[in-house]
């Protein structure tokens, strides 16, 4: 029922937040399960920040470690690559009792990774923006998140009112 659903989100949450500062701190304390989907996180590339590729391409020399810190670049990746890999961990805590084989566990946390992160590239972007020029340009960015969420409420919302079933709840709630 409700309880154990909440229940569940709370131990997800907390084995997230736990592997994602173990991560950074001690590894070896990792939960077996975190350890395996870090590493899954690290060579896939599910946890870094694509967003700054965008503005890293866009410029036509290279650019070098100062300039980065000055830009605030350094500081946005590193942010970006705590909140996706606690994200990710979380995702895959709140799923690991879910009977999907580890493989496709993970890729399953990935996914909720991508659709819970906003992301910020250009094609990610509500289109309506591109019909503005650079007034849409200036705008997309500041609007980007409440498009995702709104988007996501909608897409939760949606699937839970599908079917009556706690299943069908699970995402909307840990969304919520």
């Amino acid at each position: 029922g409700p309880q154990g659903l909440s229940t569940s989100l709370l131990s997800a949450q907390t084995k997230g937040y736990f592997d994602t500062i173990m991560a950074l701190t001690n590894p070896e304390k990792m939960t077996p399960l975190g350890k395996e989907a870090f590493k899954y996180a690290l060579d896939e590339r599910i946890i870094d920040a694509h967003f700054l590729d965008e503005i890293q391409n866009s410029g036509s020399r290279p650019v070098n470690d100062l300039t980065k810190m000055i830009k605030g670049e350094t500081a946005l990746r590193m942010t970006e690559k705590y909140a996706r890999g606690t994200a990710f961990l979380q995702f895959v805590h709140f799923l690991e009792k879910s009977d999907i084989p580890k493989g496709d566990l993970f890729r399953a946390a990935a996914d909720a990774t991508d659709i819970a992160m906003t992301n910020y590239v250009t094609h990610e972007r509500a289109m309506i923006y591109k019909h503005f020029g650079i007034i849409g340009d200036l705008a997309s960015p500041l609007t980007t998140f409440k498009h995702n969420y709104y988007s996501q409420l909608y897409m939760y919302g949606k699937e839970a009112l599908k079917n009556p079933s706690a299943a069908y709840a699970k995402p909307l709630m840990a969304f919520l």
